[in-house]
């Protein structure tokens, strides 16, 4: 479900030249990382010449797909032609569909740029289900603007950004066992005890945590219609939520958080992670959980 992002653009540069009009007071101008010309001018770094840099590169992991909005973490790096990293002091200007470019914020190279991710309108947000989503593509440019050097960019470009997609299912019959799902990915099931119930399961974004270490890159939300979360379990037999783990995700070495907490009433069978949903809502003392499956960062 994770894919790696190596956006590159190749520099072919020349030495620095003077051109008419140009004077600046270089104090030194110093050998670094393998021939890269630096140069310090009234205290500050700057790169003068790229004799040794060969492009740049966009990094980061990406979901296949963003439910709603979200953020995701990236870093702009540079690389000789042997592929080794060049730490330099260029700032990176960083504009998109949704960056203010009236208040700019730039970033050094290998410093960590998040991103904001979005939809043109909020009642994109989310659709019922099985309605189509709204799918949408964000656009960003990250501009090298070190004094001295030409301006480099290089585009990086988001797609699959979707609705959350909001399941549901009113009145489900009383004593009957009624399961919630979108896909294979995980699924809801619960049983009430009477017929005034209502349910609701959707897939949402990832938070703050490391989206290289959240399975399946989205979290899962469950609400559940009622105004006291603690007589939940007096409206329900059991909510429990199922997650299908993908091959490869170390099963051994889990994380469950619920609303950003860590939580430990599940179990495993087989490669299916189920979570009892009812403790927590009386956990929790809400009627709404955020769930999200962390695996191993080894």
């Amino acid at each position: 479900m994770l894919h790696q992002v190596d956006t590159g653009a190749l520099l072919h540069q020349s030495a620095l030249t003077m051109g008419e009009g140009f004077s600046v007071n270089i104090q030194k101008i110093i050998p670094f990382q393998n021939s890269l010309l630096i140069g310090a001018i009234d205290g500050k770094v700057y790169r003068l010449s790229t004799s040794s840099l060969d492009y740049f590169e966009v990094r980061g992991y990406i979901p296949s797909v963003f439910y709603g909005p979200s953020r995701l973490k990236v870093k702009v790096q540079a690389f000789n032609e042997q592929g080794a990293k060049i730490p330099l002091e260029d700032k990176i200007a960083v504009t998109g569909d949704y960056i203010d470019q009236n208040h700019p914020r730039y970033y050094y190279v290998q410093e960590e740029i998040s991103l904001p991710i979005d939809l043109p309108d909020s009642k994109m947000y989310s659709v019922d289900y099985p309605n189509p989503p709204f799918i949408v593509t964000n656009n960003f440019n990250f501009i090298d603007i070190q004094t001295l050097s030409p301006r480099i960019s290089v585009p990086l470009v988001i797609e699959n950004i979707q609705s959350r997609p909001i399941i549901k299912k009113d009145k489900a019959q009383a004593g009957k066992e009624t399961e919630l799902s979108m896909n294979d990915e995980a699924q809801l099931k619960y049983r009430p005890k009477n017929s005034n119930n209502d349910v609701r399961f959707w897939y949402s974004d990832y938070g703050k945590d490391d989206i290289s270490q959240v399975v399946h890159g989205h979290s899962c939300h469950i609400i559940v219609g009622i105004r006291d979360a603690l007589d939940i379990p007096k409206d329900y037999d059991f909510i429990d939520l199922q997650i299908n783990l993908p091959e490869g995700v170390d099963t051994g070495n889990l994380t469950v958080k619920i609303n950003n907490e860590p939580y430990n009433y599940w179990s495993l069978t087989n490669r299916t992670l189920i979570i009892n949903c009812l403790n927590a809502f009386s956990e929790q003392n809400a009627n709404n959980l955020n769930v999200i499956i962390l695996k191993s960062s080894e």
